[in-house]
């Protein structure tokens, strides 16, 4: 049910997808829904539609959109490939990019990161005092005063 509103043959093009990516398609975990809005018949070239519909969609300043020519018969499935495709073109960089915000921070990273802040935080505060406050407000934040405590102290007293 990865494809819904894609017409009848949807389930066995997306079974030969899944043949034809392999784990690369299993691992995108995606759905999509053609929901039809309306139609118009238009009587002229198709080179003619394509060139007023990509103008029609630059002056909108609409884009990530695609003008695709094929067969009526074929329209689901062809828009079904593209879709992959563009899909599993983008994969490796939005994976990248989710995980360059923290999307995919395991326990050990975060705390690893967390307890690399206290460090240059405790480095900073013994030259520059005003980070004093701010130190003593992560390590609650996170947390890890209980475990810092004697030496947070100490950094006082200095």
């Amino acid at each position: 049910d990865r494809f819904q509103g894609f017409g009848k043959e949807a389930r066995q093009f997306t079974r030969w997808l899944i043949e034809e990516y392999g784990d690369s398609f299993q691992g995108l975990t995606y759905s999509f829904k053609n929901k039809f809005k309306s139609s118009h018949i238009e009587h002229s070239s198709v080179k003619d539609l394509a060139d007023r519909i990509t103008s029609r969609l630059e002056k909108e300043e609409i884009y990530h959109s695609v003008v695709m020519n094929g067969p009526d018969l074929a329209w689901h499935v062809a828009l079904m490939k593209f879709i992959v495709d563009e899909c599993m073109a983008s994969f490796v960089s939005n994976v990248r990019e989710l995980d360059e915000h923290g999307f995919f921070d395991t326990p050990e990273k975060l705390e690893k990161d967390r307890v690399g802040e206290i460090e240059s935080l405790f480095d900073r505060a013994a030259k520059n005092r005003k980070l004093i406050p701010l130190l003593g407000s992560k390590l609650q934040q996170y947390d890890l005063f209980k475990h810092y405590e004697d030496r947070f102290f100490r950094l006082i007293k200095s």
